[in-house]
C-alpha cells in the first residue's frame, strides 16, 4: 500500500532510501517490542522532534510509517548524493532513532537502513533489505546502524552437525560442575551461531536449538530430584523466555543463569 500511496502525493526527489527500526523483545515479559516504540517525526507536548530537527539540518525529508512491528522511515533525498555522504545521513538518522528509542521510550531498538534507490516501486525490496539485516542482528552485537555492504556474508552450512554438539552438551550436564559447564557454554553457543548463520540466518533454528538445551538441562534437574516444579518455572515460561531472546549474549546470559539455577 506505501507505494501507491507515495505515488499519488507526486512527492519530488532524487533518491531515497529506507531505514527500519525493530525493538528487541522485552526480556521482563513487559510490553510487546511493537508497541515499545513511539512515532519519531511527532512529538508529544513539551517534546522535541530530535529526528525531525536532525533531518531539517541534514535537508532531507521523513515518512513514517508502521509495517508489523517495524517502524519504517522513507528518507527522501532532493539532490543526486554519493554513497558515502547518503550513507553518512542515513548512519546519524538511524543513530538519533535509537538514542530516541532508548530515553524517551525506554527501548532498546536495532537499526538498519537499505541501499538507495530512485523509484517508489523498489520500495518493497528496500525494506526487504534492511529487514533481513535486522533479522542477521541476533547473531552479533549490533551498536551501529546496520547497511548491507558492511555485512559479511552467511557461511556455507556444509558438513557441519550440530547434533553431536548436542550430546556432548547433553554429557556435560551429567558429569561437569556448573562452572566447567558454563564455562564450555559460549564455544556451545558459538557452534550453534555457526550452524543457524548456515541455514540463511534462520533465528527460528537457534531458537529451537537453545529450547532442546533448556529442556534437556530440565530433564536431568528432574531425574537428580524428581521434583518437577522445582526450578521455578515451568516450560511454557521457559519456551517464552526463549522466544524473547534478542541476541546470542542474551542467549549466554539467560542459559548461564539457568544453569546455575539448575546445578
Amino acid at each position: 500500500e506505501l507505494p501507491a500511496a507515495l505515488q499519488r502525493l507526486d512527492i519530488r526527489f532524487s533518491s531515497f532510501a529506507l531505514i527500519v527500526a525493530r525493538a528487541c523483545p522485552a526480556a521482563d515479559g513487559g510490553k510487546p517490542a511493537g508497541l515499545a516504540i513511539r512515532p519519531f517525526t511527532a512529538a508529544g507536548e513539551g517534546e522535541r522532534c530530535r529526528v525531525g530537527d536532525i533531518a531539517d539540518r541534514l535537508g532531507v525529508e521523513l515518512i513514517e510509517a508502521r509495517h508489523g512491528g517495524d517502524t519504517v522511515l522513507v528518507v527522501l533525498f532532493a539532490r543526486p548524493l554519493s554513497a558515502r555522504e547518503a550513507k553518512w545521513k542515513l548512519r546519524l538518522i538511524g543513530g538519533e532513532l535509537r538514542q530516541t528509542a532508548r530515553e524517551r521510550d525506554g527501548c532498546v531498538c536495532t537499526v538498519a537502513a537499505s541501499s538507495a534507490c530512485k523509484a517508489f516501486d523498489e520500495l518493497v525490496q528496500a525494506y526487504g533489505e534492511a529487514a533481513s539485516l535486522l533479522d542477521a542482528s541476533f547473531f552479533r552485537d549490533c551498536d551501529a546502524v546496520l547497511f548491507a555492504d558492511e555485512q559479511t556474508p552467511a557461511r556455507e552450512a556444509g558438513k557441519l552437525s550440530i547434533l553431536e554438539d548436542l550430546e556432548q552438551f547433553n554429557r556435560m550436564l551429567e558429569h561437569a560442575p556448573a562452572e566447567e559447564l558454563i564455562a564450555h557454554l559460549e564455544h556451545f553457543l558459538e557452534q550453534i551461531r555457526e550452524y543457524s548463520e548456515g541455514r540463511f540466518h534462520s533465528i527460528l533454528v537457534v531458537k529451537g536449538l537453545l529450547s532442546e538445551v533448556c529442556l534437556a538441562a530440565a530433564r536431568y534437574y528432574f531425574r537428580m530430584t524428581g521434583d518437577e516444579f522445582g526450578i521455578g518455572r515451568g516450560v511454557d515460561r521457559v519456551m517464552e523466555d526463549i522466544y524473547r531472546l534478542s541476541s546470542m549474549k542474551g542467549a549466554y546470559d539467560y542459559l548461564a543463569a539457568f544453569i546455575r539455577d539448575l546445578k
